[in-house]
């Protein structure tokens, strides 16, 4: 995991190229929108992490996208290169399989759920729960507010 990365949630293009511009080359972790894999699909947030890549060279973007309980949404962010996936409540068995390919690929599987304290992932959603998050607001709020609030965000680092 990496929580000592500011970890930026967008919902648009418009908010991706805000937090590429505001963060230069600070390495950050950009969030798909909630339930991503549902909403939009894994392609989508593949796509838009392309697209950020190639007009923002020097930016140091990792990618995470949720896909909650949705096993193959997750199993094609893995396939795209999506360098972290979220996950919520799936059986163990499905869970492990998808840590296993991600291991293969380079890529981590992030639990977001509530464990057993027994459980070997119960660690990592505390770690995860404890990551420096911000959620730009990008889908209501207007370019001069989310350039403040991220730049307050920034600062708190």
């Amino acid at each position: 995991m990496t929580p000592n990365l500011l970890h930026i949630r967008v919902h648009s293009f418009t908010g991706a190229t805000l937090a590429c511009r505001i963060m230069g080359c600070i390495p950050f972790v950009l969030h798909s929108p909630e339930n991503c894999g549902e909403t939009h699909g894994a392609k989508w947030f593949a796509a838009l992490l392309a697209k950020l890549r190639n007009d923002w060279p020097t930016c140091q973007i990792s990618g995470a996208i949720d896909c909650r309980s949705h096993t193959g949404q997750a199993l094609s962010a893995l396939e795209s290169g999506i360098e972290h996936v979220i996950i919520g409540d799936i059986n163990r068995a499905a869970r492990a399989n998808l840590q296993d390919i991600a291991g293969q690929k380079g890529c981590h599987i992030w639990v977001q759920t509530v464990f057993d304290p027994s459980d070997p992932c119960a660690n990592d959603a505390l770690v995860f729960s404890a990551m420096p998050f911000h959620d730009m607001d990008d889908h209501f709020l207007p370019d001069p507010e989310l350039e403040k609030r991220l730049r307050a965000a920034l600062a708190q680092l």
